[in-house]
């Protein structure tokens, strides 16, 4: 069996060898943050997302927070619907080393199944929507996040993302117009642990593994999120209540996180990944109360325009959802996000 896979070994690194390095990839767009809200709506966030999601989404949606809001270890996990049983496969390919994480990756299975799990901690945060006066709304949470997408693609080449970002974020937002125009921004100061890159087969045969000492650059850096929202002022007769649109641009500056912290871990010597500065744009319909049916809305988005360093395809970007509530405390919500019910 050894032989066999050592032979299977030599045939997929030739045929790397050989390979465009500009392979087709449909890679995931880094987020600081999502919560359950959103994914349950379809990745909306741009035109729905409050609290905490205005804070890492639309920065002007704070002024649409219903009330002030506290929270303590608010606590968000995601996995994709394979992960669980691929566990202990993955466990064995973090624990090899050089040829090793190939050859453990082909043996269980793993071969083009794209492996995705994130866990974010909101240790503390509160949201104040008029603060000093009715027209302006205030944001502040710390986060802890650590995500990671890992697929070994067809030509050898391992695609990994993992990230961990910790750090304070503050946002401000500003009505104008009687209410019906708000405008926010967002301010984060983040330390990151990451690395998204494309690993050669070939850089295994020099021991490279899948850890964060090994493959992982770290900093500290500063970036910002602006955005609007704007409600039409005009009546649409009885099957809708309101129709707004909004936009945002994220991750403004860029950062390299260059700006402090190379020697928080003494064996990770690089700089890790930036953000691409990105483009959203959104519509949104509310409707009306309807017997047992409340607080309804339908929107659609398309996020992430303007993506640099990620190849991307069109219905990755689009959104589309919405929610009813039949009470304060249930939701019914549904929606498309980037390709997937």
């Amino acid at each position: 069996m050894k032989n066999i896979n050592k032979s299977l070994l030599a045939a997929v690194l030739a045929i790397a060898t050989v390979a465009s390095p500009k392979a087709f990839a449909l890679e995931e767009v880094v987020r600081h943050y999502r919560g359950a809200r959103s994914l349950g709506m379809g990745g909306l966030v741009t035109t729905t997302g409050i609290y905490e999601e205005a804070l890492f989404g639309n920065p002007a949606m704070q002024a649409e927070d219903p009330t002030w809001k506290l929270s303590l270890l608010n606590t968000t996990i995601e996995v994709n619907d394979h992960l669980i049983s691929d566990l202990s496969a993955v466990k064995d390919a973090k624990s090899a080393s050089g040829s090793g994480v190939i050859t453990t990756i082909a043996d269980k299975g793993l071969m083009g199944r794209n492996e995705h799990e994130r866990i974010t901690i909101l240790p503390i945060g509160i949201y104040i929507p008029h603060f000093f006066s009715e027209n302006s709304a205030f944001a502040f949470n710390m986060i802890l996040t650590e995500s990671a997408n890992i697929m070994l693609r067809s030509n050898a080449e391992l695609d990994t993302q993992l990230f961990v970002d910790v750090g304070p974020n503050i946002g401000y937002a500003h009505r104008f117009l009687d209410g019906s125009l708000s405008v926010g921004v967002n301010l984060h100061l983040i330390y990151r642990v990451a690395r998204d890159q494309t690993i050669r087969a070939t850089e295994f045969l020099t021991g490279t593994k899948l850890t964060p000492s090994a493959i992982a650059g770290q900093g500290i850096g500063i970036d910002g999120d602006l955005g609007v929202n704007y409600k039409l002022p005009f009546e649409l007769g009885p099957v809708i209540k309101k129709v707004s649109v909004a936009a945002s641009m994220s991750s403004l500056m860029q950062s390299t996180y260059r700006i402090a912290g190379k020697e928080i871990i003494s064996s990770i010597k690089t700089s890790p990944p930036n953000n691409d500065r990105v483009f959203n744009v959104g519509a949104r319909i509310d409707w009306p109360d309807l017997l047992v049916f409340t607080n309804s809305l339908f929107a659609i988005e398309m996020q992430d325009i303007g993506t640099t360093r990620r190849l991307s395809s069109f219905w990755k970007k689009v959104h589309f959802g919405g929610e009813t509530h039949l009470t304060k405390l249930l939701a019914i919500r549904g929606g498309f996000n980037s390709g997937y019910i």
